[in-house]
This record gives C-alpha cells, structure tokens and sequence, in this order.
C-alpha cells in the first residue's frame, strides 16, 4: 500500500489508468445483506449485575416505525452513582434491532498519558461462564465511555475490541464490513482523543467539550495534559 494521502489525486493518476482500476475493483463487489443483518444482532457491554425486569413482559425487538418499546427499556443498565467494576458483553442476538447503544471509536495503541472518569473503577473485569477475565477496552477509555452512557441514560456501549470476536475470522469479517451501519444507526455516538496542551485556556477554542458531554476539566503540571472527565 502506498502512502500517498499528501498527494494531489491528479498527480497519482498520471501513473495508471483509473478507469482500468475501477473496473477491477468493482469485481470485488459484495451484496451487504450479511453485514446488514450482522450490524442487527450486536453484542454489546453493560454491567454483569444487569437484570430483566420479571414484572414486564419480554417483547421482541422492533423497528423504529413501532410504538412498542425496545427490550433494552426492560433491563436495568449504568447507573451514575454506582460504578460496576465487573460487565458482560451480551449474547449477539440478546437485543436483536437496538440502537440504544453507544458506538465509541477510538485509538488501539495510544502511549498518551490518559485518565479515566472520575470515581471510575481501576480495573474492569468481564464475567464469562468460565469465570472472569480482564476487560479488552484500556480503562481510561472504558470508564468514559461508561460514564458518557450512564449520564445519558442510554444502556449499552460498544466497542469494536469487545463486541466483534476478535478469534473468529469470520465476525472479524463481518465486523468491519459493518462498521459504518454500526456507527450510523447508533443512538450516540462517542470520539475519544487525548490533547496536549501548554496554554489550558486554549482548551474550549480547540475542542468543544460541550458538545460531547458535562465534563470537568483536569489539568496535569507535570504532563501539560488536559482531560475532559465526564
């Protein structure tokens, strides 16, 4: 692959025929139903201690047309005050049609010094049947996220490290085909970023945290690192 996002695209297409090229690449084209019906049945994360309300009965998921609730309003999910170290990640067909998600991106390999949400757990466990394992999601990443979810109410969030199985060539497939309809028809969607900054008042004119989320600013001396902290 050539690096070339710095060059014009008159000056790339001087070297080969684009016409020729497209044809090529049209024969790799792919009907999208898969990733469509992929993109229907994500697996998502919320807290391991997450319950169905028995009082409710359980209703199928439908689509957005409908005046019946999703089966995500039956589940108790984030709370604001209570910060759950351990989670789950649901069962692909678990919540099968919900957007009530949100769908992070966000940087594998990031050295950055970063800092997690405030009063947010150290460590975030996954509990499996075969016991519990360490979170996937670095947990300054994951606390935000929750955090994020959890003061807007919405139940679930998403992380592509987490919801897509990472030993399964096949979902991996799928996973990323479908990545753009799992951002769009997401309910919120969240960008994390790390900024460095010498000048803190520089801040607000550089990203608008207002945007995204009430946040609190911490600032380290030490860094000159700036985070916003839901």
């Amino acid at each position: 692959m050539r690096l070339d996002i710095d060059e014009y695209f008159r000056d790339l297409v001087k070297e080969s025929n684009v016409a020729d090229q497209l044809s090529e690449l049209q024969e790799y084209l792919r009907p999208r139903n898969n990733a469509q019906r992929w993109a229907r049945n994500l697996r998502f994360i919320m807290p391991a201690t997450a319950a169905f309300d028995q009082k409710t009965q359980s209703i199928e998921a439908t689509d957005d047309t409908s005046d019946e609730p999703c089966i995500c309003s039956y589940w108790t999910s984030f709370d604001r005050t209570q910060h759950e170290d351990v989670l789950k990640v649901t069962a692909a067909h678990d919540f099968s049609g919900c957007n009530h998600y949100v769908a992070v991106s966000w940087v594998w390999q990031d050295d950055s010094p970063s800092r997690g949400a405030v009063d947010a757990p150290e460590t975030y466990l996954i509990a499996e049947n075969a016991g519990k394992r360490q979170c996937a999601v670095p947990q300054h990443v994951l606390s935000r996220a929750i955090s994020f979810a959890a003061y807007y109410e919405v139940p679930h969030v998403w992380f592509d490290k987490e919801c897509i199985g990472q030993s399964d060539p096949v979902d991996q497939e799928l996973g990323i085909q479908s990545m753009d309809i799992v951002g769009r028809d997401s309910g919120a969607r969240s960008a994390q970023c790390t900024l460095h900054t010498r000048d803190l008042s520089a801040l607000p004119s550089q990203i608008r945290l207002s945007y995204f989320c009430p946040a609190r600013i911490e600032y380290d001396e030490d860094s000159h690192t700036a985070a916003a902290l839901p």
